[in-house]
């Protein structure tokens, strides 16, 4: 059976905690521009070639060590959609993300608003503490340049002046943009038409044709809702559960006296957050083991993991 066999929520709790475990969130800052992005990285290229069924992405591999599946924009928004409510550790930087690509999808790129500015910085605050190593030039570069060239207004924003109801020609919408020419403004209400925010009365062109703005023209950004491991059904948790013992976890034997050994399962992190979620579902102890945590669980809910989460490792299935 391969990933493709189960189902879409099954897909989802497990693709959620393989981001959580091993997954890279953050911006590309290439060319003075920030592209966000998702990385997942591994040394098992068995696990990325199941993230390659899913997504059909570009693996990276590298011999005798990490390999890395990348997905660009398009699919980062599309999995960040999908994985947001049951991320744990990085959900702060998922919801920057999901922020970010749907302003910039809003506006078809151009310089940054003050918003999207905003979000990059936050990511950068974020990043400052969990690395403080990271390379910080080009971010900087970024977030200074667009405080020395703030944004100009661009016709989006003229006609978010629209009142819902009213009926408008283009000639009238052309007088509250004096800035912009009549073809930009008629282009830009078509678009608006096209995702259904403004209709068209009757059919022709020129500048009287009519205009009814039939929705608010906000930004719609719009973020799931959080609902965290309690929010799965009992197979979703069994498949997040298995992807966070394929990539943190480890199953083997401990030998507590002479003669009997014992089934152990830990599981390495470096988010006592993520360790307590665990935790919720799998009650255990939670102990440091160097610069990360680890919880071990006791024999009880060493038999309710492995059978939980059986039919969904991938990796792990043979101890």
């Amino acid at each position: 059976m391969t990933i493709l066999d189960w189902t879409y929520d099954i897909q989802t709790a497990w693709l959620a905690g393989v981001i959580d475990t091993d997954g890279t969130m953050g911006f590309n800052f290439q060319s003075g521009s920030a592209q966000p992005r998702i990385d997942i990285g591994n040394k098992s290229s068995a696990l990325l070639e199941e993230l390659h069924l899913m997504y059909l992405s570009h693996i990276q591999k590298s011999k005798g060590r990490v390999n890395v599946v990348t997905f660009k924009p398009r699919l980062t928004e599309e999995i960040l959609n999908r994985t947001l409510p049951y991320l744990i550790v990085k959900q702060d930087r998922a919801e920057i993300l999901l922020k970010f690509l749907q302003s910039r999808k809003l506006r078809k790129g151009g310089s940054y608003t003050a918003d999207e500015v905003s979000w990059i910085r936050q990511y950068y605050d974020i990043m400052k503490v969990l690395q403080p190593n990271m390379k910080r030039s080009r971010i900087e570069a970024i977030l200074k340049s667009q405080k020395n060239s703030p944004r100009r207004e661009g016709p989006y924003d003229r006609l978010k002046l629209l009142e819902v109801g009213k009926l408008y020609t283009t000639h009238e919408v052309n007088s509250l943009m004096p800035n912009f020419a009549y073809i930009t403004v008629y282009q830009s209400l078509n678009r608006l038409a096209e995702k259904g925010l403004v209709r068209k009365i009757g059919s022709g062109h020129g500048k009287e044709v009519k205009w009814v703005c039939e929705s608010e023209l906000v930004d719609k950004i719009h973020i799931p809702k959080s609902q965290g491991v309690l929010g799965m059904t009992s197979d979703m948790q069994a498949a997040w559960l298995a992807a966070i013992i394929d990539c943190d976890g480890h199953i083997g034997f401990s030998f507590p006296s002479k003669g009997s050994a014992s089934i152990k399962v830990g599981i390495t992190n470096n988010s006592r957050t993520f360790l307590e979620e665990i935790n919720k579902q799998f009650p255990g102890q939670i102990y440091p083991a160097g610069s990360s945590l680890v919880t071990h669980f006791p024999k009880p809910e060493v038999s309710q993991m492995l059978r939980c989460s059986m039919g969904t490792l991938r990796f792990h299935s043979d101890p």
